[in-house]
């Protein structure tokens, strides 16, 4: 039998592929399915796109014995039997340490908002939202700058995307949330010095900081904007987000004297933000709504960031001290 290659079936090519895979899906056995995707897998792809040339398949071929092909029990023994023979390598991903990141927020070069360089309030803004609201970076991207959309109250700030915007899961409990964004020690209510520097990481106060200094060259309702010349005022990418908040975590390491992560991943901020929540005995379930997980178990088994290192040292600890 000849298998379609390896790099045909591509969710920019599904439209192309529709057309002459139905006969062609009309000849597989059990036996030729599992053998196209053994070849599949031993061409190099990844274990998502191994799983989507199946999913086309299945979208053409008839049931087998009454089963489509993804939910056929020999379909699952042999998903099985691949992610045991190539296992996907879990690299550790370097951590970063807000409480380092939230001091070097407060220093000169973030200090004070209104004469600060432009990319570093713009840094800190998008920081402070992605890490106080566990939002992910696309729909912070999203977020749009006119009411209803962004509404400035004396002790918060709402904001929206805008209504178009799909999330990653389209379900009602996913679609059109608020963010609500509280004013962290408010400045006429600072008594002491320590509150007056933590006053310096009100999200709502730089998120007004910003929209003043962008105000004059708004080209777009886009609440965040490109500030590089030649593309001042237009909306910026997901992309361009997710670099301004990595950028931010390098600048405050160096500010505080400090050698940055080798690579940083903008999404952990989910992951940091529910878990230093977490540690303060926040409940999980006000967690879980915040960073909308429909389940406990998203974040227990992708997101928590586990304290399994202290309780080790302790083990090691007590063996050595028998």
């Amino acid at each position: 039998m000849t298998y379609l290659p390896a790099e045909m079936i591509q969710l920019s090519d599904l439209v192309h592929v529709s057309t002459n895979l139905p006969n062609i899906c009309d000849s597989f056995t059990k036996k030729s399915l599992s053998d196209y995707a053994l070849t599949l897998k031993k061409s190099g792809l990844s274990l998502n796109s191994f799983r989507i040339h199946l999913v086309v398949i299945t979208a053409f071929h008839q049931p087998i014995e009454g089963y489509s092909v993804l939910s056929h029990s020999i379909t699952k023994r042999f998903f099985k039997s691949i992610i045991n023979l190539f296992p996907q390598p879990q690299l550790p991903t370097p951590m970063w340490y807000l409480k380092l990141l939230l001091q070097g927020l407060t220093r000169p070069l973030f200090q004070p908002m209104t004469t600060c360089l432009l990319t570093n309030l713009s840094m800190k803004t998008v920081f402070l939202i992605a890490i106080t609201s566990a939002k992910r970076i696309g729909k912070i991207t999203a977020l749009m700058l006119h009411p209803p959309y962004t509404v400035f109250f004396p002790d918060k700030v709402t904001l929206r995307p805008h209504p178009k915007f799909n999330p990653k899961v389209t379900s009602l409990f996913h679609m059109n949330q608020l963010i609500h964004l509280p004013v962290f020690y408010p400045k006429l209510f600072t008594k002491t010095n320590r509150e007056a520097i933590l006053h310096n990481l009100d999200v709502r106060g730089a998120l007004a900081f910003y929209l003043d200094r962008t105000m004059a060259f708004r080209k777009s309702p886009r609440l965040f904007l490109s500030i590089a010349e030649g593309f001042k005022g237009s909306p910026i990418s997901a992309q361009r987000v997710s670099k301004c908040v990595s950028n931010c975590i390098r600048q405050c390491y160096q500010i505080c004297s400090m050698t940055p992560p080798d690579s940083i991943r903008t999404h952990s901020t989910r992951s940091v933000s529910s878990s230093v929540a977490s540690f303060k005995n926040v409940p999980i379930t006000d967690s879980c709504r915040a960073a909308r997980w429909a389940s406990v178990h998203t974040f227990a088994e992708h997101y928590a960031i586990t304290g399994d290192s202290a309780f080790d040292a302790i083990f090691s600890s007590m063996v050595i001290c028998n």
